[in-house]
């Protein structure tokens, strides 16, 4: 077990063009690398029926899951591994964990304790002391972020009863270097269909300008994350 509180979520990318879906815990990154755990432990299973983007059907999930979970248990029990999380892609999830260098085994370890239940099998072990798996491929980028947190706000207003298919409006700031960008990005914003307050100082930093701005929009997560992209579109332009 890890010295903090897994805090699981995921999410949904491209890895070299493929459709991959990522579990990551999040929290720890606060935490790692940790000088007790160099080395990188990847259990590779090879799903029985993927679909044509590499995904496990709603059949094989369940299955995988259960596997999944006594993967790393084991881990943890033989190899005092920590869990950070898992990647689905290309018809194979990779489950990935960080253990002591002296806990490490052989394959003939893994597999006697291993389960299969019929699937193909792999793993590898590699000297990781930075956990740059951890922080340079399975942690979610900016934006990734972003929807991760969009998904957890709206799925706590519809816990308080909120119907998210009604519109409201939603304000989102954005924060610039100076007036300048502020402004333009405020006149390409309004031609967008945002209504932009004028740009003052953020009371954050003085050398930056702020943007609030508003559109009225449904509180569902799709479209969330959509007018967000519009709006990063925007000001990317600027």
């Amino acid at each position: 077990m890890p010295g903090w509180d897994p805090d699981f979520d995921t999410y949904l990318t491209l890895v070299e063009e493929a459709p991959a879906s990522f579990v990551v815990d999040l929290a720890a990154a606060q935490h790692a690398p940790l000088d007790s755990h160099p080395v990188r432990v990847q259990v590779r299973l090879t799903l029985q029926a993927p679909t044509e983007d590499g995904m496990p059907t709603p059949h094989e999930s369940p299955l995988l899951h259960a596997l999944e979970d006594r993967v790393t248990e084991g881990l943890a029990e033989h190899m005092g591994g920590i869990f950070v999380g898992h990647e689905i892609s290309r018809g194979y999830l990779h489950v990935v964990a960080y253990c002591p260098r002296n806990r490490v085994g052989d394959e003939a370890t893994l597999i006697d304790w291993l389960d299969d239940d019929g699937y193909e099998v792999a793993w590898l072990a590699s000297d990781d002391p930075g956990w740059d798996m951890y922080f340079e491929h399975m942690y979610p980028s900016v934006w990734e972020m972003r929807t991760i947190w969009n998904r957890r706000l709206l799925a706590r207003l519809e816990d308080h009863g909120d119907d998210l298919e009604r519109a409201r409006p939603i304000d989102h700031f954005a924060y610039f270097r100076g007036p300048e960008p502020a402004a333009a990005a405020a006149k390409a914003l309004e031609k967008a269909g945002f209504l932009v307050d004028p740009p003052h100082r953020s009371e954050d930093d003085e050398r930056k300008a702020e943007d609030q701005v508003q559109k009225a929009t449904d509180g569902r997560i799709e479209k969330i994350d959509e007018i967000l992209a519009e709006k990063e579109r925007e000001l990317l332009e600027i």
